[in-house]
This record gives structure tokens, sequence and C-alpha cells, in this order.
């Protein structure tokens, strides 16, 4: 039995053991000792042969108290063993530690004693270097196979990943290597999903500053302000400061909206209080604009991208409605879907003049995306859109335009919901 020790830290983490049948040895003893007693005792002097089998596994004094090989320096004694007159040799193997006792009558001996010196001298020679071959052979075997481990081991150390090794048994060295090729390959795929996932948060995170940049630069634009201001000007004139006062605080409060940051990550609830707040603003200048919401109640704190639905809202109006001098409505639910694949569907529907069938197609399809932002400003609001939820939702999603039989657009987005 030998231990199996680790690389890094290097402690024991178990034994391999070579078994061999008592026949076996029998086998080899006695076809090369015949006449004689002969036992095989370990480097503790534990008896691991014995003709009898009466005493495996048991000290050598056990056989006969005077019999000790730790520590002797004899290799021939004379003594009484069962009351015979015998003569007791033994042999060591500095490969492995164990030795062989050979007892043999001294009528045998003087008898043949030129004959059973040649025996002794072939018999110990040929255990020697038959355990020096078994132990030769057993140590390669044992030993290539950790070795191309390790050398494996150390190519994934200089970062080569792809250094794999063939499974040649299923012994314990084997099922080792199964586990260090099934490491390998969670290592790679872990490294490799890592950077990817990290790679979809940067784009993410990057797409989501420009959008929010994007957006605050359509807001806050000379065009803008001026017709706020404006209308803010012609109520001071028209009635008392607190009508004034009140405008400038839902325009602050737009802002304020727009502007806080938590995370790019904002609950439902949010994202309609800010196109609530729009909706106020821009019902200021367009007095028949009306805006109606059916949010369910276990929907409204459920997290989605910020600034998914705000640019879809903005086009419905100033393009939807815009050939109808901006007198309509705009319907928007959050629902649960109908879809098996989904959780969550978002419809945001209104009463406008509609799109052509070209432009329809174009939004479903991701082909033609790019050709808008060479027209209207408010289409780069649509592909931003789509390209933010295919970034967290990993293509995961559905959005569709069509015009509605009354007249105006509906879009409808199918998501999962967010953790």
């Amino acid at each position: 039995a030998r231990e199996i020790n680790s690389f890094s830290p290097f402690e024991r983490i178990g034994y391999i053991m070579l078994l061999s049948p008592v026949s076996e040895i029998a086998g080899i003893l006695e076809a090369n000792n015949r006449g004689a007693i002969s036992i095989l005792v370990d480097e503790e002097d534990n008896i691991v042969y014995e003709p009898s089998g009466k005493y495996l596994g048991q000290p050598l004094s056990s056989y006969d108290e005077r019999l000790s090989i730790g520590g002797s320096e004899f290799s021939h004694l004379e003594m009484s063993i069962q009351d015979v007159e015998s003569l007791v040799s033994y042999g060591s193997s500095e490969n492995s530690g164990w030795s062989l006792l050979t007892i043999r009558s001294l009528d045998d001996v003087l008898a043949n004693s030129i004959y059973l010196e040649k025996v002794s001298i072939t018999t110990a020679c040929a255990a020697f270097v038959i355990a020096l071959i078994l132990a030769v052979i057993t140590g390669r075997r044992i030993a290539r196979p950790v070795k191309t481990l390790s050398d494996a081991m150390i190519q994934v150390k200089d970062g080569d990943y792809d250094a794999k090794v063939e499974v040649e048994s299923q012994d314990e060295i084997g099922q080792l290597s199964e586990v260090y090729n099934l490491m390998i390959d969670r290592i790679r795929y872990l490294i490799v999903d890592k950077y990817q996932v990290k790679a979809k948060l940067q784009e993410a995170e990057l797409l989501q500053t420009k959008t929010e940049l994007q957006y605050l630069r359509n807001q806050i634009n000379p065009h803008f302000l001026y017709n706020t201001l404006d209308t803010i000007r012609f109520s001071a004139a028209v009635n008392n400061d607190i009508e004034v006062s009140e405008m400038i605080y839902k325009l602050a409060n737009f802002f304020r909206l727009n502007t806080k940051k938590k995370s790019e990550l904002i609950e439902i609830n949010e994202e309609i209080a800010m196109i609530k707040s729009y909706f106020t603003l821009m019902k200021i200048r367009y007095k028949k604009l009306h805006d109606f919401y059916e949010i369910e109640p276990d929907l409204g704190n459920q997290l989605m991208p910020s600034f998914i639905l705000q640019p879809i809202v903005e086009n419905s109006i100033l393009h939807g409605l815009k050939d109808k001098k901006y007198e309509g409505s705009i319907r928007i639910s959050v629902v649960r879907s109908d879809h098996d694949l989904y959780d969550c569907k978002i419809k945001i529907s209104d009463d406008g003049n509609g799109m052509n069938q070209e432009d329809l197609d174009c939004l479903n399809s991701t082909e033609c995306q790019d050709i808008f932002e060479e027209q209207e400003q408010g289409h780069i609001g649509i592909n931003n859109v789509k390209k933010r939820l295919a970034l967290y939702y990993d293509n995961d999603y559905q959005i569709s335009f069509s015009n509605n039989d009354q007249g105006g657009v509906t879009v409808e987005i199918y998501l999962r919901l967010l953790e």
C-alpha cells in the first residue's frame, strides 16, 4: 500500500493498494522450495504467507517466538522448530522490505547440502528478481498516467485550457483523469461565459447611458423649452401665479423623474410615473390629448430596463397624432402575458393616422433598422429600444408594430420578469 498525495497543497488524499491472491504467492514459493516450509513476512514482521494459512497476518513471533527479522543480523540459524532440528534461513528485498524465511529439516540439509544450497540461492534470486520486475512494471503502469495527468495540469497552469488527457482505464487513476477532463470543460465554459456576460453587461451599460443622454438632449432642446416657457408665460398673463407655480412644479418633476438614476433596472411603476409626468407637460400645450392606463397591481413592482416605454410613447404623440393636431388618446396597459414563453405583455396604442405598410414591415424586421437613422429622429429611439431589449433579455423577447382597425398604431412588447 502506498499513499496518494495531492499536488497543491501536498497532502495525503488516499492510498493505492496492490493486491495479490495468496495462491499466487504459494505457487511461486512452493515451486522453488520443495520439501521446505516457506514463510513470507513484510517489513513489520507480519506473516504474509505460510503454507498452513494459520498464521496469516500475525507477527512472525506467533509462529515461533524465537523468530524475528527486524534488527536481526543472522541469515542462517540452526534451531528446533516444532520439535524438528531445522535450518532457518532468510533473505530480504531492498526494494520492498519483505523477507522470505525458509525452514528445512537439518537431515534434508545434510543429505542434500549441495543441492539445497543451489536451490536456496536460486530461490532467493528468483524471488528478488520477480519482486523487482513486479515493482518496475507496477511502478511504470501507475506512473505513466500520473505523469500524463501532471503534464496536462502544468499546461493548464500555463493557460492552455484545452489540455485534456486520454482515459485509459477505469481504476482510480482513470476516474481521476475523467474528473480532471470534466473540470477543464467547466473551467473553459465558465471563462467563456464570464467574458460573454461581462461584455453584454458593458454594452448594455454604455447603451443605457447613451439612451439617457440622447433622451435628455431631445427633451432639453431650445424648441421644447421655448414652447414650455411660452405656455407658462401665456398662462401667467391670463391666470394667477398659482397656476404658473403649478406648471413650473410639473416641469421640474418631469426632469427630476427623468434624471434620477438608481440603476439600469427600474420598477414598471417608476417607468409609468415618468410617462405620466411627460403627459402632464404635453397636455398643458395640447388640451385635447388624453392618456389612459391599465396596470395590473402585481406587475407594477416588477423590474424592467429604464427608458423602454418613453421613446415609444413619445413617437405615438409626436408622430402618430401629429397630423390630427395632437387630438387623440394614448392607452398603455401592463398585463399578464397570454403567451406561454413570457410573463408580461405591455401594450401602447394610439388613435392617430397609423403607418404605411412599408414602415411597419421595416419596424417589425431586424434587417432594415438602420435606414431610420437617416430619417426622423424619433425612429432612432425605437432602434435603441430594440437593441437594449436584446441585450437585457438575450433576444428572448418580442416587440411588434401593427395598425389598428379604427386608426392608429399598437405596439406590443412581450417580456420575462427580471430578478
